[in-house]
């Protein structure tokens, strides 16, 4: 699966795992190796929440996260994973 157009130079290898969010927290491409690391089919992880890829126990938390994310532009670090899922 190729990314959309406009953000296909955002990954230059076409095998990385990778996953585009948009602003509103919709997932809009999905590579081929976090399809198959996920266990999802094709197309099936686009359209929906970013959220759904968390514990249900963390979804909503996220969501004021990545509401403040959006209207902090900028760089941060993302939290290490082993704290997000104890």
């Amino acid at each position: 699966m190729r990314p959309p157009a406009h953000l296909d130079c955002a990954l230059p290898d076409p095998q990385a795992a990778a996953l585009i969010v948009d602003e509103s927290g919709t997932i809009v491409f999905v590579s081929d190796p976090v399809q198959r690391l996920l266990g999802h089919a094709p197309q099936t992880l686009c359209g929906q929440s970013v959220e759904v890829l968390l514990p249900e126990r963390l979804r909503l938390a996220h969501i004021g996260q990545r509401l403040r994310f959006t209207d902090q532009r900028g760089h941060r670090p993302m939290a290490p994973a082993c704290r997000w899922w104890r």
